[in-house]
């Protein structure tokens, strides 16, 4: 039996609609942002504390079987001195860094040769009293590489196995997503073992971009990808002569001698310097992207010359993330997915509650590390001062401003101020290794769910109003829901609809969960308003709140 040919009619019309639908763009997909607070427990040779009991001997063997590297290594060296001393003022001025070299002098000659871990050269140089900037560069130029027996540099390595259940799930779910993305945009192959899906990790968010590299590439080879870092940080943007990287990571970043000690990986950094088309083809190759925690100023920094615009290359890559490309990150990787495109959504660039509640927030550019010492400081005064890009950062986390480590670092108070200040509407605060995945039409409309250990806050600040006299600062009007892990939300034409997982009837002390879930501290009161009741709440078994539409006041003593 012989299937009838279509005629030449029936070819010539396939063939039309072939050709039109090459024409069409491809259909609008949503953007999938896993937005992760921070603080994740992962078991690993540099923390093995995160390691749970019953699986700290294996890992321990894991580790031990790879040489991997259990701290930073230090050495006192005449050699060492003398680049440090010859950097200006690098302790502050003339008089503070002519006694710290002394002081340093006095601790590291008897030493000889000896090399310390990071826990004995910290106590060594604990009573000099140095600040974390200086404490930095001491440890940049007094580090030696650590090697395995072979001569190769010691790795920080991940086993993902021995960390919490929770925190497994967030790495292995993120890169199911992948692999599912994948599989429907692969072509038709041989039978046999699904291709892993290819992640692409930036670790620009670090002051030291080289630091953690072997440790995401390891946490993500064990959670399934086919792991590849992309070495991006401002240095290798700016380099117009790759044998200027150190410099240049020194004006931009702080760091000192970070070659020498990642030797490897500064190779690898150097042939993408060298042949930048690279760089292009791992974008353009991978299923997701991941940043890092750090700094979210230094990940902007990565991928734009100039506050706003993006280098060709980054806005590649978030091309393919308004296209579906699943994209995670974690503590400043959340925060700097913050914006839209008309940037009118501004993203955080430091700052603490209480200095916030008082004194408001300052769009201006972060310093860099050491600005003093490179004369390229940005801003001057309280180091708690709230600041914020008004621009946004990578603009894909469209619906509201992220922040991150949020209950633990009790950032209610300055989440609350920059979108009162900016008249911004919605904050979505996460919490230590807690997930925040969003999925983000082409309108704005989200779905949301929440996964992990902790909880998300979302402010809405329709209808806030302030007021502030000599004596105080205060807010009402403002409403907020915590989800935790099995919540979700819709976020629809600007309307958020909440779905808890309420095991039990709803309560509705008002008073009773701001008295258990926001710290009055630092002269700041938070409380339900005037009786207003939640739509609705309950807790969870460990004590955890979860409500929507709680009612809020707050007041910040100014004195």
């Amino acid at each position: 039996m012989f299937r009838k040919q279509p005629g030449i009619e029936q070819r010539q019309a396939a063939c039309l609609l072939l050709f039109l639908a090459c024409l069409l763009p491809e259909a609008a997909s949503a953007k999938q942002l896993w937005l992760i607070g921070g603080g994740e427990p992962v078991c690993s040779s540099v923390e093995p504390e995160f390691c749970v009991p019953e699986k700290l001997a294996e890992a321990e063997r894991y580790f031990s079987e790879r040489q991997a590297l259990r701290e930073k290594q230090f050495r006192y060296s005449t050699v060492a001195r003398h680049r440090l001393a010859s950097i200006k003022d690098w302790a502050g001025d003339a008089a503070r860094t002519q006694t710290a070299m002394e002081r340093i002098d006095a601790i590291g000659a008897p030493l000889g040769d000896k090399t310390l871990g990071a826990r004995d050269w910290h106590a060594l140089l604990e009573p000099l009293g140095l600040g974390n900037e200086p404490l930095g560069l001491v440890d940049d130029i007094f580090q030696v590489q650590a090697l395995r027996r072979d001569g190769s540099t010691q790795e920080a390595l991940v086993y993902l196995d021995g960390s919490p259940a929770y925190v497994q799930a967030i790495f292995r779910d993120f890169v199911a997503s992948a692999a599912a993305g994948a599989q429907r945009g692969a072509k038709p192959s041989a039978p046999g073992k699904p291709a892993k899906p290819r992640l692409v990790i930036l670790t620009a968010s670090s002051n030291d971009a080289f630091e953690y590299a072997s440790y995401y590439l390891s946490l993500f080879e064990a959670a399934g990808a086919d792991a590849f870092w992309l070495p991006l940080e401002p240095a290798l943007i700016r380099a117009k002569d790759c044998s200027q990287l150190d410099a240049l990571r020194f004006e931009w970043n702080g760091v000192h001698s970070r070659s020498a000690n990642y030797p490897e990986l500064a190779k690898v950094q150097r042939d993408y310097c060298l042949h930048p088309e690279r760089m292009q083809q791992r974008v353009d190759s991978a299923d997701a992207f991941f940043i890092n925690g750090g700094d979210q100023s230094l990940t902007l920094r990565s991928l734009q010359l100039e506050p706003g615009k993006f280098t060709p290359l980054a806005q590649r890559l978030l091309d393919r993330v308004e296209a579906g490309i699943p994209l995670g990150g974690s503590s400043a990787g959340t925060a700097v997915q913050s914006g839209n495109r008309a940037g009118s959504i501004p993203m955080f660039s430091g700052g603490q509650s209480a200095h916030a509640l008082r004194h408001g927030a300052l769009p201006v550019e972060a310093n860099t590390v050491l600005c003093a010492v490179n004369g390229n400081c940005t801003m001057h005064g309280d180091e708690d001062q709230l600041t914020y890009r008004a621009e946004g950062g990578l603009r894909v986390f469209s619906i509201g401003v992220a922040d991150t480590h949020f209950h633990e670092r009790e950032r209610e108070g300055r989440l609350l101020r920059l979108l009162l200040d900016t008249k911004s509407r919605f904050g979505f605060g996460v919490d230590e290794a807690t997930v925040l995945k969003a999925d983000i039409d082409e309108h704005d409309n989200a779905t949301l769910q929440v996964m992990g250990h902790g909880g998300v806050w979302i402010v809405d600040t329709a209808g806030a109003n302030t007021s502030k006299d000599s004596k105080q600062w205060s807010a009402k009007g403002f409403r907020a829901t915590r989800l935790l892990a099995g919540d979700s939300a819709r976020l629809h034409d600007g309307v958020l609809t909440v779905t808890l997982a309420c095991d039990g009837p709803a309560e509705t002390a008002a008073d009773k969960i701001a008295t258990a879930d926001y710290a009055n501290s630092d002269g700041a009161q938070w409380t339900g308003t005037d009786g207003a009741l939640p739509a609705r709440a309950c807790q969870r078994a460990d004590g955890r709140w979860r409500y929507d539409q709680l009612p809020l006041k707050v007041t910040q003593q100014l004195q």
